[in-house]
């Protein structure tokens, strides 16, 4: 029976690539690029495998998209599909002969197994579609528990590690412990490679990418009171203080400070400047925009400022859609980074700069799609330390972490 949708030549390609290697090898990973129908490319392929009960697994921000995507297809399709967000695994009932994982990389770890892992064990002998537009971005130390039918000969993480890894050392507080992020990337892609079907922006004929804006943003205020706390390892403000007695602390109240607020205590959070979020409307103030940020203290700043000046501020994508022009979509790096559907405005903006370029990557992209011409521009507001920031998530491709922190006043 044809396919309702009709795929494009390059998702027809996946297929065919993909087809033969999970009935090879009962697993195939779709690694393809943000906003090239990754979805509907493994509805497909999972009815070509002649699947008839599919458990398709994703994140629960993607969720209700993904169902509406099956929809379309579903009077075409030979097999039934069970949706579940990911938090939610160790409710499914049921047998199935085929998974579907959305965000396959979000099954990967390092040392131990987390709850998700733990969730998804009685899956895991299932033939597997896993994808995803991010498989490694930052360390392929991943590839253990991502791809565990290679590496059956293994008891557990660190055995794999031995072979595979190069372990360094890195500090929490005072505490030396060890480092398994960094991997022998090609050894190990020797072996994982026969799993993975790619397909990059040239493949699926993207017409446009996303352009970086950075925009380094003066704050006296702000440069004043990191200075403070590096010196005195204390604030006192009016709600309370707040006291850096270790790095941890004080790496965390630097980060919030850059963006112009800082969280005292758990009833507590102080705006400390308008500076960033004045010269971002200012720039901006004619345009759709959505502003992603880190802590919700930020959210709060954001949201006040906009709505005081008469914009409709929202975090419902189906409601910013249909918005007018004077409307902001204001979303957190973590939750909003996948499963959102962005591409109808052509702006976007790093409030704050995350601290992986998982959430850098993922975030910005979600502006994109096949379909688009326009040019389009991620505005990166940087202030405090977010340069030192920028450089490692994005020129680096690493975690800017406590370490990262330390290492950086030395």
């Amino acid at each position: 029976m044809p396919f309702l949708m009709e795929l494009r030549p390059y998702q027809l390609k996946a297929v065919d690539q993909a087809l033969p290697v999970l009935n090879q090898y009962g697993q195939v990973v779709l690694n393809a690029v943000c906003r090239s129908g990754k979805t509907l490319t493994s509805f497909y392929l999972a009815d070509l495998y002649n699947a008839k009960k599919v458990l398709f697994i994703t994140k629960k921000s993607a969720l209700s998209s993904v169902v509406s995507d099956f929809m379309e297809v579903s009077r075409n399709v030979c097999y039934e599909c069970t949706f579940i967000n990911i938090e939610s695994l160790h409710k499914v009932k049921g047998n199935f002969d085929l998974v579907i994982f959305d965000e396959y990389h979000n099954l990967g770890y390092i040392q131990k197994p987390l709850k998700k892992n733990r969730d998804f064990k009685r899956f895991q002998h299932l033939p597997i579609i896993g994808i995803s537009a991010t498989l490694f971005t930052e360390t392929f130390s991943t590839a253990y528990s991502l791809f565990t039918r290679e590496f059956s000969e293994y008891k557990n993480f660190y055995t794999w590690f031995k072979d595979y890894g190069i372990i360094q050392v890195k500090y929490i507080g005072p505490t030396q412990v060890n480092d398994y992020s960094d991997s022998r990337k090609d050894k190990i892609f020797e072996r994982i490679s026969k799993y993975i079907v790619s397909i990059d922006q040239e493949d699926a004929g993207f017409k446009t990418s996303v352009v970086d804006r950075v925009v380094n943003v003066s704050c006296p205020i702000i440069d004043s009171y990191i200075k403070k706390l590096k010196r005195d390892k204390i604030l006192t403000l009016a709600c309370g203080e707040y006291l850096a007695d270790s790095v941890s602390q004080e790496f965390t109240a630097v980060c919030q400070l850059s963006s112009g607020t800082l969280k005292v205590d758990d009833d507590n959070a102080i705006r400390i400047s308008d500076t960033k979020i004045s010269r971002i409307f200012k720039d901006l103030y004619d345009r759709k925009i959505a502003i992603y940020y880190k802590y919700k203290a930020e959210k709060d700043l954001i949201t006040n400022y906009y709505r005081y000046h008469g914009y409709m501020v929202t975090d419902d994508i189906k409601a910013f859609e249909v918005a007018p022009m004077k409307s902001v979509f204001v979303g957190q790096y973590r939750s909003k980074r996948e499963g959102v559907k962005l591409d109808f405005i052509n702006d976007i903006v790093f409030y704050s700069m995350p601290f992986s370029n998982l959430d850098y990557l993922q975030s910005k992209e979600r502006i994109l799609s096949v379909e688009k011409t326009q040019t389009c521009t991620c505005h990166v507001y940087l202030t405090g330390i977010e340069k030192e920031i920028y450089d490692t998530v994005v020129n680096h491709k690493s975690k800017f972490n406590t370490e990262s922190y330390r290492r950086m006043k030395l």
